[in-house]
């Protein structure tokens, strides 16, 4: 057991992992740096090896911004999808370990968190793109 102060009361390790995903899997995204550190390095690798390309070949390159942007959106968007089927799948795990009201809640907490996304998607006064 661990002491957590946000929610007054002492929590299982299982109640901490819960903790440390982000909110739409149901958590409040306190996450373990020790942890998330070595997951994040091959996503910081791929996400710069086009400006280290760019940097090696130096003379030789025709600097594209847009290309460069491209890149690293496409790139980003995989990340995005792979982190996303990594966190559902521990989601998943980490709930079957949980009893059942806390798995309730869960679900509704991803509910909630969903519709707040689509809301937030559908507004026409907001975008996502600076």
């Amino acid at each position: 057991m661990n002491s957590f102060p946000l929610i007054k009361r002492d929590i299982s390790d299982t109640e901490r992992d819960l903790l440390s995903l982000p909110a739409k899997f149901g958590g409040l995204g306190i996450f373990n740096p020790c942890e998330r550190a070595t997951s994040s390095l091959p996503y910081s690798e791929a996400l710069c090896a086009p400006l280290v390309a760019l940097v090696m070949r130096q003379a030789d390159a025709v600097f594209n911004p847009a290309e460069l942007r491209e890149d690293q959106k496409n790139i980003r968007a995989f990340q995005d999808f792979d982190m996303d089927y990594n966190y559902d799948r521990r989601m998943k795990a980490i709930s079957a370990l949980l009893p059942p009201e806390t798995q309730r809640g869960i679900v509704l907490a991803r509910e909630k968190c969903h519709a707040k996304r689509r809301a937030w998607h559908n507004c026409p006064f907001l975008t996502n793109t600076p």
